[in-house]
């Protein structure tokens, strides 16, 4: 393990607020070289999520980036849920809407 100044803590923390996404498991780069390969140690320094310097810990050895499926992520709209549903309020509404409150 390499020596961790204040200056090089820092700058390791500026990057990683930069970086987003895939570009951000240089995480897993910098807990090889500051924390001997530790997820849990590099948490404890940095204060980075163990589970994402895991995953790019074995991106490394393995030499495969695993892709993020956050289009999968979210709740579902009511409207697909619930096909009907807008047909039904339509029906409770449209007696008692007007066009313009003159009428």
């Amino acid at each position: 393990m390499a020596d961790l100044t204040a200056d090089t803590r820092r700058t390791i923390l500026l990057a990683a607020t930069l970086l987003t996404g895939h570009k951000r498991r240089f995480q897993a780069e910098v807990a090889q070289t500051y924390c001997g390969g530790s997820a849990r140690l590099a948490e404890t320094t940095f204060g980075w999520g163990r589970d994402a310097v895991h995953t790019g810990l074995n991106e490394l050895r393995s030499g495969i980036r695993c892709v993020e499926d956050f289009e999968s992520r979210g709740q579902t709209t009511t409207e697909e849920r619930h096909p009907a549903l807008e047909e039904h309020i339509r029906r409770l509404v449209d007696p008692h809407a007007q066009a313009d409150p003159k009428f």
